[in-house]
C-alpha cells in the first residue's frame, strides 16, 4: 500500500496484493428447500464450496482534505472454490468494488 499527500491535505492511495476469505455462510434456495452450501456430504465428504478462497486484490483510491474517500477495488480468487465436482468445472470468483468512506 502506497499514499502521496496532494495539495491541500488530499491524498491518493494505490495497494495491491493477496487476500484470504472464509465463508460463514452460503445457501441455495430451491423450491423451498434451503441447501448448505458448506455443509459436508456423508458419503462423499466433500461440501458443495470450499469456506476458504485466496487470491489476489488491487485498490486505488482517493481522500478529499474534507475526509471523504472514494475507491475502487479488483479482487481475483486463484483457487477452484467448488470442492464437489472440481474435476469436471471450477469457479474462480472475482470481485470489483466502490466505496465511499470518511475519515475522522
Amino acid at each position: 500500500m502506497g499514499q502521496w499527500k496532494m495539495s491541500k491535505g488530499e491524498r491518493f492511495y494505490i495497494g495491491i496484493g493477496p487476500y484470504g476469505e472464509f465463508g460463514i455462510s452460503a445457501k441455495y434456495n430451491i423450491q423451498g428447500q434451503k441447501i448448505d452450501l458448506y455443509k459436508k456430504d456423508e458419503t462423499t465428504g466433500n461440501a458443495i464450496m470450499k469456506r476458504f478462497m485466496m487470491g489476489y486484490g488491487a485498490i486505488i483510491g482517493y481522500e478529499f482534505s474534507n475526509g471523504i474517500q472514494m475507491n475502487a477495488g479488483y479482487k481475483i480468487g486463484i483457487a477452484n472454490a467448488l470442492d464437489t465436482g472440481n474435476d469436471k468445472a471450477s469457479m474462480s470468483p472475482s470481485t470489483v468494488s466502490f466505496g465511499i468512506g470518511y475519515h475522522f
